[in-house]
């Protein structure tokens, strides 16, 4: 939990806002905006898990009874489950459990240090704003989705915009919410590519909770292709000690297993 830490923090957002950042090294200003941000991984956590709730389950009988849990265990593993449905149902909601890893990333955020492992990046400057260019390294699974990023920063060395181009494109903007000094994304808002639908509007709002002395989302709503959309997260469990065992990637059953 940040005490002093504000102290710090402060005093590196004052030197970020005076500072000509923009004639940075690349490694140098992202390790600034990292920061920044709040992370709960720098405050103590080792592990959680928590169950996330989506107003669209209740609507449709055969997912009333659906549980849907995602976990995280330093310094960057993630898994979902999904209880309370069998056979066909099972396996249709397996691609879903695949995609709600992602809100992971929501929870903890991935330090730039680590989107260096799969982006080359470049710093210049655009009317006024610094500007940071991200380009896929080949063989990542970034490389078959995205051809180029940029993301614009404000003054204080926030991300306010990010664009990316390729099949999963997205126009984005943010806003924040300051936590003990250090700052925790509020809205995003914009257009994504959502496939055979083509781009849609989206926005998405998080509020959050203290637990155990570090801040997560408590609750998040989601508006997308004229639908809203109420997530929220339930039941936090922190440093319970997680097993390896439940990243593991579980090989889909095929056709010849069953007749094994």
């Amino acid at each position: 939990m940040l005490r002093c830490g504000a102290c710090l923090a402060a005093l590196a957002l004052a030197a970020l806002v005076a500072s000509p950042v923009f004639a940075d090294e690349t490694e140098d200003f992202m390790k600034k905006v990292d920061g920044l941000r709040y992370s709960p991984a720098e405050h103590g956590l080792k592990d959680f898990k928590v169950q996330v709730k989506n107003s669209m389950f209740a609507m449709n009988p055969a997912m009333a009874q659906m549980q849907v849990f995602v976990y995280w265990k330093a310094p960057d593993k993630s898994a979902a489950k999904i209880e309370g449905v069998e056979g066909a149902m099972a396996a249709q909601m397996a691609p879903m459990a695949d995609s709600m890893k992602a809100m992971a990333k929501m929870i903890v955020p991935e330090p730039m240090s680590m989107m260096r492992e799969k982006f080359d990046y470049t710093l210049t400057k655009e009317d006024g704003m610094v500007v940071l260019i991200g380009v896929p390294k080949p063989g990542t699974d970034e490389a078959g989705a995205i051809t180029q990023t940029k993301t614009w920063f404000d003054d204080r060395g926030l991300p306010v915009r990010l664009l990316s181009e390729g099949k999963s494109a997205s126009n984005m903007e943010m806003t924040y919410v300051e936590k003990e000094g250090k700052f925790l994304i509020e809205t995003t808002k914009g257009e994504v590519e959502t496939g055979q639908m083509g781009k849609q509007a989206m926005t998405m709002t998080f509020s959050y909770t203290q637990i155990e002395g570090m801040w997560f989302p408590e609750a998040l709503t989601q508006e997308v292709m004229g639908m809203k959309i109420d997530m929220s997260f339930a039941g936090y469990e922190i440093n319970k000690g997680l097993d390896d065992a439940l990243f593991e990637e579980t090989a889909p059953v095929g056709p010849d297993d069953d007749a094994k």
